[in-house]
């Protein structure tokens, strides 16, 4: 079920790119931050009376404390300016036309000339918040390829409109029912073809947008796709490279040193090798115990372990004043996180760099 509510727009507290931060006071009078994608909906402005999805509020979840515009009330129905036919979240109330780059008839040489990835390094993480420090350590032409396994529009992260800004983004591709991106591609394979042939990018980072869905349970968690994607990018050419998640803060036994996403992914969905990437420059205990933990994985599924320092894609962050957050803890917190995120990246350039020679 959809919770929705009528409500008056307040007043606008952020406008960027494909996104609106809003306060709407709901039909009690009750006053709640909101969020509207103007390329769904149009914008809307203080005073307009909106149609809200309340449903995460209402449930109080993780994702909640905002509400959705679905409709500016008394618009006019008009036709949107659309690109191609293919559309996004069909079939569904709020399915939309993007079009998407495969339509694009300028494209197609560099895809029909495409003939694998050729060794290109392609960093797969399971959360959002690993985006920022592994370009950070990758520092160089990189694509994000942001997948349909968390939030599809690419507006609402706060990390790749800083990151394009800065320029450790060259170009942002969503897939499968994400969009928003500079281009919108209608899967993971086809979005590689993009990074590669079409954008001509050293490395794609592919990760979920912010809200990654889990369960507790063995396989009931989006970041599964990690494992599919390794096996997409090793059947295109492309040297796959896996972020582990690890944690000493998080509460939860089964998320703590090395999560049990991780392992799962690398024991049980995986079905070629990949390479697995740990911080040099992590506290060495903590190193020991996550090594510990990797190695049946590890030994299982014949991957590789390898170790690259993150310090100084961690430095470059802070100095850019990058935020670095996951589950709302920060780099203090969490170091061997960010680190290792750092470390993939760091790994991922001396790749590129070996494959330039």
């Amino acid at each position: 079920m959809i919770n929705a509510r009528v409500a008056r727009v307040a007043r606008v507290t952020l406008e960027a790119p494909g996104i609106q931060e809003l306060v709407v006071a709901v039909d009690d009078g009750a006053e709640c931050a909101a969020v509207c994608y103007p390329p769904l909906t149009g914008p809307v402005y203080p005073g307009d009376w909106v149609i809200v999805n309340t449903t995460a509020v209402d449930l109080d979840l993780g994702s909640g404390g905002r509400h959705f515009v679905i409709w500016a009330v008394g618009r006019d129905s008009r036709r949107g300016r659309t690109r191609g036919h293919i559309m996004k979240m069909r079939y569904t109330p709020m399915q939309a036309c993007t079009g998407s780059y495969e339509e694009d008839t300028a494209s197609h040489a560099a895809v029909d000339a495409f003939a694998g990835l050729a060794g290109m390094p392609v960093i797969i993480c399971e959360l959002h918040s690993m985006l920022a420090p592994t370009l950070c350590g990758f520092a160089g032409k990189a694509a994000y390829i942001m997948t349909d396994g968390a939030a599809l529009p690419i507006a609402l992260s706060r990390a790749v409109r800083q990151l394009k800004k800065l320029g450790l983004i060259d170009v942002a591709i969503t897939t499968g029912h994400a969009f928003g991106g500079d281009m919108e591609a209608v899967n993971v394979h086809s979005a590689l073809v993009a990074a590669t042939a079409v954008a001509g990018c050293d490395c794609a980072v592919v990760a979920m947008g912010p809200g990654i869905v889990g369960t507790g349970t063995r396989y009931g968690f989006s970041g599964v796709e990690q494992g599919w994607i390794a096996d997409a990018v090793n059947r295109m050419g492309g040297r796959p490279i896996i972020v582990p998640r690890l944690s000493r803060a998080d509460p939860r036994l089964r998320h703590q040193v090395v999560s049990h996403h991780t392992l799962t992914v690398l024991r049980d969905i995986c079905c070629t090798s990949v390479t697995c990437v740990l911080a040099s420059d992590m506290d060495p205990g903590f190193q020991g115990s996550a090594r510990a933990r990797l190695a049946d994985a590890i030994c299982r599924g014949t991957h590789t372990l390898v170790s690259s320092t993150g310090c100084e894609g961690v430095e470059r962050a802070i100095s850019q004043g990058i935020e670095l957050s996951t589950m709302g803890r920060g780099f203090e917190e969490e170091p061997e996180f960010f680190l290792t995120c750092a470390a993939a990246g760091n790994y991922a350039r001396a790749l590129a760099r070996r494959q330039e020679k």
